[in-house]
């Protein structure tokens, strides 16, 4: 069973998915399980997980859609065993140090919640072919932020880990139709309603894929990444993390970088952490419901990544039913 459980939501990307494993298997820590959840791929995906021939890795392919991750994610934790549980995308990468730095950061301390830290990379110039390190996460982030900040303060997901215990007592992650704000900040954002703390690691050891290609998105095999996964197998991350620091300081320089300094202060008239935790009402998901963005937006995302739609998200604990089904 492993010490953590890594959660895997995909769909239809086998050639991509398959580097993302590769960095998964060479992870300094090797006591864990991968819980692959397929949100209904086609058999090329199952096919290319069996050749790996590693027990650790185990797929499940859910029999409806639910054209995003929150679903699969929520089925995957559903699943998890382990006193620990991480996340990872299917097209981000994980330097070889990743779960070593998430286990040392939930062991050593109090905080439920772990967040690593983050390289963003997207297209340099037009050409969609050669990456560039556009920013990094920022230090000292914490779940409040979310309720004053944009949804990506707490992005990405494939920078999270926890304790299971502490997941469990959140619940699923909500859907994209049942909520006006992205699952990852609604999720984020009850975990500070319950008064959660997350601790914030200082090394790099995730790639965040940010690259602006031709919809829809996952035709693109992302054959740029090859050569990282390469270096990660021969555990030279701290060669990609000099890349990464170079093309920063560049960054910095032409004012290209989206991510602000965090800053609080106390001018609002109404704190939204606090009307969160003494109504149950999260003021930003009224805002954007009111504006009728759910559905609408969970659509233009899917049709953009694969080129379809979805009229209806299937029931989220018939699929978790499946799924442990189909695990035995």
């Amino acid at each position: 069973m492993g010490e953590i459980t890594i959660v895997i939501a995909t769909y239809n990307r086998p050639k991509v998915l398959q580097r993302v494993l590769r960095t998964v298997r060479a992870q300094t820590v090797q006591d864990w399980e991968a819980l692959i959840i397929g949100d209904g791929c086609d058999a090329e995906t199952g096919e290319m997980i069996a050749a790996f021939r590693d027990p650790r890795l185990r797929y499940v392919n859910l029999p409806e859609r639910f054209g995003e991750q929150a679903g699969p994610n929520s089925v995957g934790m559903a699943l998890a065993q382990t006193p620990y549980v991480t996340f990872l995308n299917h097209d981000d990468y994980w330097l070889e140090t990743h779960l070593e730095s998430c286990l040392d950061g939930l062991k050593g301390g109090e905080a439920p919640f772990y967040w690593s830290r983050a390289a963003f990379f997207t297209n340099r110039g037009a050409a969609p072919e050669r990456t560039f390190f556009l920013e990094l996460s920022p230090p000292g982030r914490t779940f409040a932020d979310l309720h004053t900040h944009k949804f990506f303060v707490a992005e990405p997901l494939s920078s999270w880990a926890a304790r299971r215990s502490a997941l469990e007592a959140l619940g699923p992650w909500k859907l994209a139709s049942q909520t006006g704000l992205t699952p990852i900040a609604e999720f984020a954002m009850r975990a500070a309603r319950h008064g959660y703390e997350v601790a914030n690691g200082a090394e790099i050891t995730v790639l965040k894929d940010n690259m602006h290609v031709p919809p829809p998105i996952y035709a693109d095999p992302a054959d740029y990444a090859e050569r990282w996964v390469r270096m990660i197998e021969a555990g030279q991350g701290d060669a990609i993390r000099a890349e990464i620091r170079e093309d920063i300081w560049l960054s910095e320089a032409l004012e290209l970088h989206r991510r602000p300094a965090i800053e609080r202060g106390d001018g609002a008239r109404v704190d939204p952490l606090r009307a969160d935790r003494q109504t149950g009402i999260n003021l930003r998901d009224l805002e954007e419901r009111a504006r009728g963005r759910a559905p609408a937006l969970l659509n233009r995302t899917l049709e953009n990544r694969t080129g379809k739609a979805l009229a209806r998200q299937p029931d989220l604990a018939e699929m978790i039913r499946f799924a442990k089904g189909a695990l035995g």
